[in-house]
């Protein structure tokens, strides 16, 4: 599973890195109510928790189907 730290958090927001780290302690509270048993970790949260919860579309696979 990928993860985002607060770093990467920081270039998609703007935003400085305690509100970066905030905004991540935010999102682990989140999912461990939505997904109890799920790994987390600190100042790092999944990739596809990120797009889900920011509406990001899930990137496109390249292949073609013919």
């Amino acid at each position: 599973m990928d993860y985002y730290s607060a770093k990467e958090i920081m270039q998609k927001t703007g935003y400085k890195e305690s509100k970066a780290y905030s905004l991540i302690a935010n999102l682990n509270k989140q999912l461990k109510i939505e997904y109890p048993n799920i790994l987390r970790f600190n100042a790092k949260i999944p990739v596809w928790y990120w797009e889900e919860k920011t509406g990001k579309p899930k990137e496109a696979n390249n292949e073609t189907v013919n």
